[in-house]
């Protein structure tokens, strides 16, 4: 049986070459199981990105969507492909404390026009809805550094679906100019 002795001022310790071995073999498994949540996670961002492609066709093709909410929708989306963006909104989300957070006056006429809206087109709010919940999933699952995130935002969501309109307008806010991923600015 192998030894390996490390020492200095302090007591000896003695490594087994099987401890070692054990050692290497759990530090590797927990890399190797760190990497397939990994793996996982971004699976789930395609499949929820997919589906956000999907409505957002769905609601800016549907003439009765008013134009404010289609504009909402594609700023939105635009935001969300920015890191940046994404740990400014996930870091706004984990330090609200309440539900009861008053809505800003922007995001009080949206909810005022999704509320318009269903009395004509019921199934178009449940998409602009699911269009916002799947982008705001994407782009949280996304970056790993945005994952003390996730779970205030789910339960929040639950708890108030209302709360994904202010999320959508602070981020479309926080992308002002930027329009299909490109800076406004930015050449051709």
């Amino acid at each position: 049986m192998m030894h390996l002795t490390f020492s200095s001022s302090a007591p000896m310790l003695t490594i087994t070459g099987t401890s070692l071995i054990a050692l290497c073999w759990y530090i590797c498994a927990r890399a190797a199981s760190a990497s397939q949540q990994r793996i996982d996670r971004l699976r789930q961002v395609a499949i929820f990105l997919d589906r956000h492609a999907d409505l957002l066709d769905e609601f800016l093709t549907a003439p009765e969507a008013p134009q404010e909410l289609k504009d909402l929708l594609v700023a939105f989306s635009d935001a969300m492909a920015h890191k940046e963006i994404v740990l400014a909104v996930a870091e706004s989300m984990a330090r609200r404390t309440s539900l009861s957070t008053p809505f800003s006056p922007e995001t009080m006429a949206l909810l005022s026009a999704l509320d318009d809206l269903r009395r004509q087109r019921s199934d178009l709010v449940d998409i602009f809805y699911h269009a916002v919940g799947t982008g705001v999933a994407a782009a949280l699952l996304r970056w790993p550094e945005s994952d003390r995130a996730i779970e205030l935002a789910a339960t929040r969501a639950i708890a108030d679906p209302r709360r994904s309109i202010a999320t959508a307008t602070e981020s479309a806010r926080l992308g002002a100019g930027i329009r299909f991923g490109m800076p406004a600015h930015a050449p051709a």
